[in-house]
């Protein structure tokens, strides 16, 4: 792909597209197109900046891996976010944490400078997709999560009408802000605690607080935490500072209180 590696995607895919159309690839060479399929609308998104949506939508049949699946998003945020919409930017990065497994993606440095966790110089999908959320929410406000806390709300009741040992922490890995993670947090702490694995009890509460420690529910985290701590026979987790605010080790990402916008620590 001379084309595509000259920065001429127009002409790149113009050749991959006729290629394939005269002679359809067979066996390994089959599984070459996609990727390069992939690449070049991207490529095309980037070139055509007014018609990046449509780019964009027509990169969705050839990403077929989860990295792909996410870079994807992560473009249509920035393209949502052009355009002065971030409750679609939101939505869109909503999708990785909603549908993508763990994936490092190969992204700008200006994009690592960030703070997004890095592994050989790569970042993870849904550590990103988090930080972008994030750094929507505290400019523009709670609103622009709206979508994702309704759901997110929706899993909460299904979760406390079933057992499903994973409902809850799936929900607490898929919507971390808003009001129904520190709520799912208590619902997994007291089943733990019902079923004396106090310890695990202990360390459910332990992440609340340490992530929103403002929020309305922080009193019965701590009463729930000392009782657990006691039946645990370790009085030191119940110590009041013991859980400490995750965002106050990190000034780049301003924290937000769920289900109460955001807050910039001073």
């Amino acid at each position: 792909m001379t084309a595509l590696r000259s920065r001429r995607p127009r002409r790149a895919l113009d050749d991959l597209l006729k290629a394939r159309s005269l002679s359809p690839p067979k066996g390994d060479a089959a599984g070459e197109i996609p990727p390069l399929l992939f690449r070049c609308h991207l490529a095309m998104a980037e070139a055509e900046p007014a018609q990046a949506m449509v780019w964009l939508e027509r990169a969705a049949s050839s990403a077929a891996t989860a990295a792909e699946r996410s870079e994807r998003w992560l473009r249509l945020a920035d393209a949502h976010e052009a355009r002065h919409a971030p409750a679609k930017a939101c939505d869109a990065l909503q999708m990785i944490l909603d549908h993508e497994s763990e994936a490092w993606l190969e992204l700008p440095q200006r994009a690592a400078a960030d703070g997004a966790p890095l592994a050989a110089g790569r970042l993870s999908n849904r550590a990103l997709a988090m930080q972008r959320i994030e750094r929507l929410i505290v400019p523009h406000g709670p609103g622009v999560y709206a979508r994702a806390e309704a759901a997110a709300q929706r899993s909460l009741t299904d979760a406390r009408k079933h057992t499903d040992p994973g409902a809850l922490p799936d929900l607490i890995a898929r919507y971390p802000f808003g009001t129904a993670q520190g709520e799912a947090r208590l619902v997994l702490a007291r089943r733990h605690f019902d079923a004396r694995e106090y310890d695990a009890a202990i360390e459910d509460l332990e992440l609340m607080l340490r992530d929103e420690p403002r929020v309305p529910r922080a009193p019965d985290a701590a009463l729930g935490m000392a009782l657990s701590a006691i039946r645990a026979n370790r009085p030191a987790a119940a110590s009041p500072g013991r859980a400490t605010p995750r965002h106050s080790q990190n000034q780049m990402n301003p924290p937000c209180r769920p289900g109460g916008g955001c807050r910039v620590q001073s």
